[in-house]
């Protein structure tokens, strides 16, 4: 618009000053005429329409639309999306299961100690233990001298038990035990220079017993589990 108001002026006062060079190009050519000066108000009309001119550009720039200051319309801030991290599968921290640990049952020891002597069994036993290197005697029945049989009758005779004098006899007394539950002060019974029992001597518990020995000539203490009296062996009595 403001561009059109500036053309149209533009050409009216190029129009105009045609005009003007022409009137005073005629003047001259015109014989006795004097030269024709410009109406007196033509330089008011050219200042009218220069200043009309400049008023229309001044309405012009006034009622021209104004332009729109675009603004700039703010991108969009993508607020980003935290991306969520995979996850690696977590190693799976399982809280071990607390492993009760059994207990282990302590299995008690077999002890190979026989059962505990009674009074009188400790006593008979230390009587007997007493007379140990004492010499064998055949038919000896004191503690100048002893034979196996005559050994038993006296050392339980000194603690209130009487017994037969012979090693035959006294393998018919009181009751008859295994070999394998016997107790201090049991009598043990062998088969030695002659058919059935010929030897006896006291049982002292861990194997052992004491005897009148006519091998060794004196009292000793032997084991059981020797060959010699391991083959001899013929049985037991319970006394006490």
């Amino acid at each position: 618009m403001k561009k059109w108001y500036t053309v149209g002026a533009s050409a009216l006062l190029f129009i105009l000053t045609i005009y003007t060079t022409n009137m005073y190009a005629g003047s001259k050519d015109t014989a006795g005429l004097s030269e024709v000066a410009l109406p007196s108000e033509s330089p008011s009309v050219l200042a009218d329409i220069q200043v009309k001119s400049e008023e229309n550009n001044v309405a012009a720039e006034n009622t021209a639309t104004p332009e729109v200051e675009q603004k700039a319309t703010p991108k969009p801030t993508s607020t980003a999306t935290p991306q969520t991290k995979s996850k690696v599968a977590a190693k799976a921290t399982t809280t071990p299961k607390a492993t009760t640990k059994a207990t282990p049952k302590t299995t008690p020891k077999a002890t190979t100690t026989s059962a505990p002597f009674s009074s009188k069994a400790t006593a008979i036993t230390n009587t007997a233990k007493s007379y140990l290197g004492v010499p064998y005697v055949w038919g000896g029945t004191s503690p100048s001298g002893f034979d196996c049989s005559g050994f038993i009758s006296y050392v339980y005779g000194k603690n209130g038990i009487t017994l037969p004098r012979v090693t035959s006899d006294q393998y018919n007394a009181g009751s008859g035990v295994s070999k394998a539950n016997l107790k201090p002060g049991d009598l043990v019974f062998f088969e030695t220079y002659k058919a059935g029992p010929s030897h006896v001597g006291i049982y002292l518990g861990n194997n052992e017993f004491i005897h009148a020995s006519s091998g060794s000539g004196k009292v000793i203490i032997s084991s059981l589990t020797s060959s010699y009296y391991t083959e001899h062996y013929i049985g037991s009595r319970r006394v006490l």
